[in-house]
């Protein structure tokens, strides 16, 4: 059985690190940076040695937030996260779901069609000013699984699935952790201040992270969910 590649990060601000889990067949997640830097494949970074740490080059995550994450406290209409609870992320299959960032940015690297067309990115960011999410954007759901939080430091006990938990390598977790802290862009949203969309766009890799709020589409917002629910890899409550 082929093993999964996770990817292990704390977005700024956040009260706990996340296990992000990709599906089994899936090779986007890129090399860790001190595999980057000896030459290791991805097999031996992500499958052999189960390397969690950030990964050398940008990665685009859309990542969805599913209603057992949040919380209505009393007297607020704000949202926010559940804090007694472990929050883990699965990875799902693309399905053409449309999501749109607020403004076109040059940052980014180009959308499906442009890359489908050869396009380039002033083609795409500039003159037509599309704002689609880039082309080799990946889906996540992040989900609160049955397993208490019980802080800091037990947090290297991480839930793949309601029904077992298995720790984290240290290695993998100290390697995920410092390279999480090696700068952090300034355009960068707050993960606590959650849009209407309950969806936003993480760029993560060992030295730079962003994330930006998207725009609100209820339909994608069911649909990759209900995507999550039917992956067997993960049930969420």
């Amino acid at each position: 059985m082929e093993k999964t590649s996770s990817l292990v990060f704390t977005p700024k601000g956040f009260h706990q690190a996340i296990t992000l889990q990709y599906p089994e067949g899936n090779r986007s997640l890129d090399v860790c940076k001190t595999c980057k830097t000896s030459y290791k494949s991805r097999y031996i970074c992500r499958k052999k040695n189960r390397h969690t740490g950030l990964p050398w080059v940008d990665s685009h995550i859309c990542v969805l937030i599913h209603e057992s994450c949040l919380v209505r406290r009393e007297c607020m209409r704000e949202l926010s996260f559940v804090r007694d609870k472990v929050i883990a992320g699965q990875v799902v299959d693309k399905k053409g779901f449309e999501m749109s960032m607020s403004d076109a940015s040059t940052n980014f690297p180009i959308c499906s069609s442009c890359k489908h067309n050869n396009y380039t990115r002033s083609y795409c960011r500039q003159q037509q000013k599309h704002r689609h999410l880039p082309w080799n954007t990946e889906f996540a759901v992040l989900y609160a699984t049955d397993e208490p939080f019980l802080g800091e430091s037990f947090v290297g006990y991480v839930s793949q699935n309601n029904d077992q938990s298995t720790r984290v390598d240290p290695f993998s977790k100290v390697e995920a952790e410092k390279e999480e802290f090696q700068g952090i862009n300034e355009r960068e949203d707050n993960i606590n201040d959650i849009n209407d969309s309950r969806a936003f766009l993480l760029t993560v890799s060992c030295s730079s992270s962003s994330l930006e709020w998207l725009e609100p589409n209820i339909k994608a917002l069911r649909d990759i969910c209900e995507a999550a629910i039917d992956n067997l890899s993960v049930s969420i409550p």
